[in-house]
């Protein structure tokens, strides 16, 4: 029962057509989706952010109509249609609704003066306003965790992801899940992030429809070290190459915006977070702290939770004992309704603003 309810969301959009071609990006327009109104079925607030002068640019490889994402209420109806499923109707509206604890942000309803860009050479990170973290030796700052909710359509956070590199044919591994984003919710999530960055372009995977979350690559694949720092910290920066001069300086003559928006904070002072080799790979503290690193490495364990007792009542204090639920066991299966927490960085993109990476951090499931 759980699973049809998420596959008769799906086949609402998904063509059953065998011979369906593939067919190009949407265009920024119809990504743009409804940006100027709430992303949450009924949601209203006078402070909800306007972000329709964001235009995004999804890319990679699309099968018609698998580009539009599951409609909120839509999933939510079908799932109150049976008794055994009206708990996770309430679970997944309670977590659309949720907007922001500490430094877990939901970019699809949250204030924009929740989050910050920090610039750096690489791109611009995301962290909390005018917060540095007391639980490290050396000043660094908060990043935020942003979540994003749906429904799972490939895990391989046990199994790792290989690919070929494009740029040199190495092969590239890391971990990673993808799911079939909510409607409305992924454009205004990477549109919050696009205001953030203070661009008005930005570009996205969105292979299938899918947003994908990556671990850091494997350290023998490829890694980058810190040459402005003294502490010769190994970063895996999710980018092979470091921004080019140009870009750089395009990023530095960059004007502060005014209104409800901080002014791009420049890593002269408090600099990101990165987990560095030889350091403790348990990631549940991260979550106990609120004190996310940039990317978990590859080493490590994705912290996957099982919220799948429907007496679990899901409100913003949840975030503060979510490490107390029971791990799960094996991979995410397919259909699963989960939500997953990660960072993310918005590099450089020559025809595009930015392009964004979506570092994972956690995932709580709700129903498999």
């Amino acid at each position: 029962m759980p699973t049809t309810a998420v596959s008769q969301a799906q086949s609402n959009h998904v063509s059953n057509d065998e011979d369906a071609s593939l067919s190009p990006p949407p265009s920024p327009e119809s990504s743009r989706a409804e940006l100027t109104r709430p992303a949450w079925c009924d949601v209203d607030s006078a402070a909800f952010p306007l972000l329709q002068k964001v235009q995004l640019y999804p890319y990679g490889t699309y099968f018609h109509p698998s580009d539009h994402g599951l409609q909120p209420c839509y999933v939510l109806e079908t799932l109150r249609r049976h008794n055994d499923t009206k708990w996770v109707a309430d679970r997944i509206d309670a977590v659309g609704r949720f907007r922001k604890h500490r430094t877990i942000i939901n970019p699809a309803i949250a204030p924009l003066d929740a989050v910050q860009g920090l610039q750096t050479p690489w791109g611009v990170y995301f962290i909390i306003p005018n917060q540095t973290s007391s639980q490290r030796s050396w000043e660094t700052t908060l990043a935020a965790c942003f979540i994003m909710t749906g429904a799972v359509s490939e895990s391989y956070l046990k199994a790792s992801y290989t690919m070929r590199s494009k740029h040199d044919q190495k092969l590239r591994r890391d971990k990673r899940l993808s799911i079939l984003p909510f409607e409305d919710v992924y454009q205004r999530t990477f549109a919050y992030l696009a205001a953030v960055a203070h661009t008005s372009k930005i570009s996205f995977n969105f292979s299938g429809g899918q947003v994908t979350f990556v671990s850091g690559k494997r350290a023998n694949d490829v890694c980058t070290t810190d040459t402005k720092s003294n502490r010769n910290a190994t970063k895996l920066t999710f980018k092979e190459e470091r921004a080019t001069d140009q870009a750089q300086s395009a990023l530095n003559s960059r004007e502060p915006r005014g209104g409800c928006l901080p002014a791009l904070h420049t890593a002269r002072g408090p600099r990101p977070f990165h987990v560095r080799r030889g350091d403790d790979l348990d990631n549940l503290r991260h979550i106990k702290n609120f004190d996310f690193p940039v990317a978990l490495r590859y080493e490590s364990e994705i912290p996957v939770f099982d919220a799948t007792n429907p007496h679990l009542k899901f409100t913003q204090w949840t975030w503060e004992i979510v490490t107390t639920l029971p791990l799960w066991q094996g991979e995410v299966p397919f259909d699963a309704l989960v939500t997953v927490g990660f960072t993310a960085l918005a590099a450089p993109c020559p025809t595009h603003g930015s392009s964004l990476t979506l570092p994972i951090q956690f995932v709580v499931v709700h129903m498999a």
